[in-house]
């Protein structure tokens, strides 16, 4: 098996068919399977995933989960069941628009060993329809050739962020094999580190994928969506420590109080002065306890006033 396409769903029932159709209309000359793992779906997505496994019986495995695990969970099982030489991701909400997207990349891993792992850039659908460039361009200028950025060694900057969109991504399996065992391997931040230590990179240069904005849900306040992001970053951060704890020895210590932090700022737009007095005595580090909203908390009146300078900022 040349290729494995790894497809994680919940709930897209919308969006599955665009997603599946952009992987089958591919043109290739290697054989491929899909490994679509769906975390519980209860809108219909499971349905229309097993329709399709009926139609290409040869190319679908399904992964069905009777439980809701997460999006790591997830991942963890459908790159342990991915068995080709490389693999490629498209989330059940993403898709690809260049029909020679896995080609291109197979046919660059399959020419420069030293290259691990491949991108292309994407561009951002946005709720509204809106469709939006979307450009890494914090690295390095590149050296180009035929069409491709070759960026070598990007490790300094994977530890710290994904250097291309997950729905981009095409790399070899045997690179992650050692790390499977990890839940929160697929997560972007976590794979690319992973790929970036042992191999280099090498972005194709014009859009061939298609990232929907908006995956976080629309019903959690701003706080919420602050304090999901920031538990999906600091448990990020930590796998990276305990899988290279030279190269990421973060200060856990400051990803604690990152959270602890925002939950004092909920506090203070809440007006719950001594939930907020808490919050800030547990934090740990110079760097959250001299924050505006951390150093100048001393009681019931400082909070009211913090909780005004909030408000006129938010508005």
């Amino acid at each position: 098996m040349v290729l494995s396409i790894g497809v994680l769903t919940y709930n897209h029932v919308f969006f599955i068919r665009q997603c599946l159709e952009s992987i089958l209309t591919q043109r290739v000359s290697f054989d491929y399977e899909i490994v679509v793992g769906d975390d519980a779906s209860t809108d219909g997505t499971k349905e229309i995933l097993q329709q399709y496994q009926r139609n290409y019986p040869d190319k679908f495995v399904l992964l069905l989960g009777d439980d809701n695990q997460g999006i790591s969970a997830n991942y963890k099982r459908v790159l342990q069941n991915c068995h080709g030489k490389y693999i490629a991701l498209c989330e059940g909400d993403d898709y690809w628009t260049a029909k020679d997207k896995l080609q291109k990349q197979v046919d660059f891993l399959e020419s420069h060993p030293e290259y691990g792992f491949v991108g292309a850039y994407s561009q951002l659908l946005f709720p509204d329809g809106e469709i939006k460039e979307d450009k890494y361009d914090y690295m390095s200028k590149p050296i180009i050739e035929n069409g491709w950025e070759l960026y070598g060694d990007v490790f300094e900057y994977a530890k710290s962020g994904p250097v291309t969109r997950t729905v981009s991504l095409c790399f070899r399996r045997f690179i992650i094999e050692p790390f499977m065992q990890y839940e929160g391997l697929g997560n972007d931040l976590v794979l690319q580190t992973v790929l970036a230590k042992h191999s280099w990179f090498a972005k194709y240069e014009r859009p061939m994928t298609m990232y929907r904005q908006g995956g976080v849900s629309t019903s959690r306040n701003d706080f919420e969506k602050r304090l999901y992001y920031n538990d999906w970053y600091v448990n990020n951060r930590l796998l990276q420590k305990k899988l290279f704890p030279v190269d990421c020895n973060w200060n856990e210590d400051e990803l604690m109080d990152s959270g602890d932090y925002i939950r004092l700022q909920q506090a203070i737009s809440e007006w719950d002065w001594r939930r907020s007095l808490g919050l800030k005595r547990i934090l740990r580090t110079d760097v959250y306890k001299k924050k505006k909203f951390s150093k100048y908390l001393l009681g019931p009146l400082s909070c009211f006033l913090l909780w005004i300078i909030q408000k006129c900022y938010v508005s």
